[in-house]
């Protein structure tokens, strides 16, 4: 508060009657005050009066006094009290030419003098008790005002009412998860009463109130692999620079991996979930933004597990014609397979062979393997669960191939073994067949249960057709069995000729038809011998059947002598037994 005061000083000029008495006046440190003597009422001073004065400080401690040696009509000062009490000032004042000397004694109230002020703290806090480091009058109230911007702090009010102290005031960021830096700009009133009335002298000073954001982040979700190392970006607008801590978080069973943290960036961990199905982690996180530190939120991450194939390199047998499947166990609950054909060894050896996306199985279709010997097929197959995809495994599927064959036949003569051996077999397959089925007279066959390298047996026609054994083979190969097929034989008899005897004259041609059981039955036959060494000649052997014995022979002897022929016989590529002939050749 200012205070003005006018001294009216009547110097009394040529009379002393007129003399002026001694004024007092007070005024508030700091601000100034003004005097026109030669105008005070009544003194009535001649014109031209002018003054000097001194001055004294009786009590208190005051600068910005004057003293006036050349004369002045008025005093005008500003005098400051250094004090934390009133102190008071005598002007000694001198009218000239001529008059009465007078006082004008000023009491100079005492201010508080204090400095501006700033705090800073966070979002929704309050700040401290304003601590007045300056040594002020015990009396000094305070009044204040604020000024915010717009909208932007909570808690921000005037303060008319005399206090003693500038108590804590919670300001607060509007709205709360603001990330800028706001203000509160206080001017504070600091009253001294004068005593005098209700008057008091008032100063001010600037009290700034910086209020960083605190940070607020809602509750945080997300889903994540399990064995995949994460980071999660929190969701919530944050200022730059916040960090965040967390104590070791809780699991569901099976999820392990979890770790405390303080002061990161983002929460980043590896977390792994040994289940076949999902399971959760709970972290606690605390943020904080500068040295703010907001409100805990809860981080809740879904670990999906991830399937996990420890044998990368699986292999398969099947044979050809088959399905080929390959379920693994252990896997999340809703692995899915995609797989691709890597390579068919030998090329264009195996057909059927398919690629496929999002499937629940590996599974392939009938696979059918074309040639006589084991193919290779190789997939690359990748499983996948939701979100989270295993390391793709390799797949080496062998398609041995089956022994499948046509009805088979074969032609054989009684009494001698056949052999039935089908073409492109499958190196190492074996047969097996049930009894056959065997027309009249024919005999010897039987079922054989022991894989065999061929089908064969010795049958025997005992009628003087051919005649037929049906047998049902199955093939086995590498483990695999073929559709039974039939391998029909056709047993031919056998001619049966008896030894006999015929004659005829020397030097004469002779031809013989033996008696056989069979038409058409042909013959062969060794070089005959003479049964007396010498005696015949003309015989030769014959090995293109021919269906009669003719030679000429001569005796060179006087007696009749035998020359026997050692012939076989044939029908239908079927030798019968030896049988001999004894021609008598005279002379």
């Amino acid at each position: 508060m200012r205070k003005s005061l006018l001294l009216f000083i009547g110097v009394i000029f040529g009379l002393i009657s007129f003399a002026q008495s001694n004024l007092t006046r007070t005024v508030c440190s700091g601000l100034p005050f003004a005097q026109v003597i030669n105008n005070s009422p009544g003194v009535g001073l001649p014109a031209g009066t002018i003054f000097r004065w001194t001055t004294n400080v009786t009590t208190g401690s005051i600068t910005g006094q004057v003293d006036e040696t050349g004369g002045n009509t008025s005093i005008t000062q500003t005098l400051t009290n250094t004090g934390i009490t009133n102190a008071v000032i005598i002007y000694t004042v001198i009218p000239s030419p001529t008059g009465i000397p007078f006082t004008v004694t000023v009491t100079v109230f005492a201010v508080a003098r204090i400095d501006p002020k700033d705090a800073t703290i966070c979002s929704g806090t309050a700040f401290a008790k304003v601590n007045i480091t300056e040594t002020i009058p015990s009396s000094t109230r305070f009044t204040w005002t604020q000024t915010t911007p717009s909208g932007a702090v909570s808690g921000a009010l005037n303060n008319f009412s005399q206090v003693a102290d500038i108590n804590p005031i919670t300001l607060t960021n509007i709205p709360t998860n603001r990330i800028t830096v706001s203000q509160v700009n206080y001017t504070v009133n600091a009253l001294v009463p004068t005593g005098v009335g209700a008057n008091t002298c008032n100063t001010t000073f600037p009290f700034t109130v910086t209020i960083n954001p605190t940070p607020v982040i809602a509750a945080q979700a997300s889903t994540i692999c399990s064995k995949n190392s994460f980071t999660h970006n929190i969701t919530s607008t944050v200022q730059a620079g916040t960090t965040y801590s967390w104590p070791t978080p809780t699991y569901d069973a099976g999820i392990i991996g979890g770790t405390a943290q303080i002061g990161v960036s983002s929460i980043n961990q590896l977390l792994t979930n040994d289940n076949i199905t999902s399971g959760r982690a709970y972290y606690t996180v605390t943020p904080t933004s500068g040295s703010c530190t907001g409100s805990v939120f809860q981080a809740t991450f879904t670990i999906s597990p991830t399937p996990t194939i420890t044998n990368l390199n699986q292999v398969k047998t099947i044979c050809s014609g088959s399905p080929v499947t390959n379920p693994i166990t252990g896997l999340p609950t809703n692995t899915l397979y995609s797989w691709a054909t890597q390579s068919i060894a030998p090329a264009n050896s195996i057909v059927n062979v398919t690629s496929a996306t999002g499937q629940v199985i590996f599974s392939q279709g009938n696979l059918i393997n074309n040639t006589n010997a084991p193919a290779v097929v190789s997939y690359l197959v990748a499983p996948v669960s939701g979100l989270c995809a295993g390391s793709p495994y390799n797949l080496d599927v062998t398609v041995n191939p089956a022994p499948n064959f046509s009805n088979q036949a074969a032609i054989s003569c009684s009494g001698q073994a056949f052999g039935i051996q089908p073409a492109n077999a499958p190196t190492g397959t074996t047969y097996t067949w049930t009894d056959p089925i065997q027309s009249t007279g024919i005999n010897g066959g039987s079922q054989q249960l022991v894989g065999q390298s061929s089908i064969s047996q010795i049958l025997t026609n005992s009628t003087i057709s051919s005649a037929t054994a049906t047998y049902r083979v199955t093939a086995s190969a590498n483990n695999c069995t073929g559709n039974a097929f039939d391998a029909i034989v056709t047993v031919n008899p056998l001619p049966i000729v008896s030894n006999y005897t015929n004659n005829n004259c020397s030097g004469a041609s002779f031809t013989s038809t033996p008696s056989s059981n069979l038409a058409n039955t042909t013959y062969t036959w060794a070089l005959p011998v003479s049964s007396v060494s010498g005696a015949i000649s003309g015989g030769a052997l014959q090995t293109i059947p021919q269906i009669n014995i003719t030679n000429v022979l001569t005796n060179s002897t006087t007696i009749s002598s035998n020359y026997i022929y050692s012939i076989t016989p044939f029908v239908n590529g079927c030798a019968g037994n030896i049988f001999t002939l004894t021609q008598t050749v005279k002379p």
